[in-house]
């Protein structure tokens, strides 16, 4: 019997990389331009990380481009 493929949804590296960088997740939606609600709903997996808000975590979370968001997306959603 094959293990079935389970990625993460890419919440939980956002999740992670807040605990790495020291921020709460205000201040984290604050560094985005986004509000409050809209970076809670990334981070606990409720929303489709969109191209605006890959480009946004790009620029945010170092070593993690554009198109690395939008993979990850994608292979979650599949």
């Amino acid at each position: 019997m094959s293990k079935m493929f389970d990625p993460p949804h890419p919440g939980q590296i956002v999740g992670s990389s807040l605990k790495a960088l020291g921020l709460s997740g205000r201040q984290f939606a604050a560094n985005l331009g986004v509000c409050p609600a809209t970076g809670t709903r990334a981070i606990k997996r409720e929303i489709a990380i969109s191209l605006e808000m890959a480009v946004k975590l790009s620029v945010a979370i170092p070593g993690l481009d554009t198109a690395m968001w939008l993979r990850m997306q994608a292979t979650y959603d599949a």
